[in-house]
């Protein structure tokens, strides 16, 4: 995945949905069917992301986290 300027495009803009595990579904707005995801379910520092099919693996599945909070 590439960071790219803000250009306020649906390809940039997200939407969080639960999923059945009681973790959230990072969706892209252009395109509801993919979601955002950990490469290989990778829990490495600097791990790549990517934007894949929902297949619901674990990289998929995200946790909201306090700022400062652990």
């Amino acid at each position: 995945m590439n960071q790219n300027a803000d250009t306020g495009a649906a390809g940039q803009q997200w939407s969080l949905a639960p999923s059945d595990t009681g973790y959230y579904k990072i969706k892209n707005k252009s395109d509801t069917t993919k979601l955002l995801e950990v490469y290989q379910n990778s829990t490495a520092d600097g791990a790549n992301v990517d934007i894949w099919s929902d297949t619901g693996v674990n990289g998929q599945q995200w946790t909201l986290v306090k700022e400062g909070i652990q």
